[in-house]
C-alpha cells in the first residue's frame, strides 16, 4: 500500500473514529458514499497495523 500523504497516527486513528461515529448517526447517505466510509475505514485501519509495527 502507498499512502503518499502519510500522517501521525493520531489523526488516522481520529479519522477511523469519526467514520465509526458516522455510521452510527443513522443519518440517509448514497451506497456510493457509504461504500467510500467503509473503504477509508477499512484502509485507515490497515496504515495503522503497519505503523504500530514500525
Amino acid at each position: 500500500m502507498i499512502e503518499y500523504n502519510a500522517r501521525t497516527i493520531d489523526w488516522y486513528k481520529k479519522e477511523v473514529e469519526t467514520y465509526v461515529a458516522e455510521k452510527k448517526n443513522n443519518i440517509e447517505r448514497t451506497e456510493h458514499y457509504q461504500g467510500l466510509i467503509d473503504f477509508l475505514q477499512w484502509k485507515f485501519e490497515q496504515i495503522i497495523s503497519i505503523l504500530k509495527t514500525k
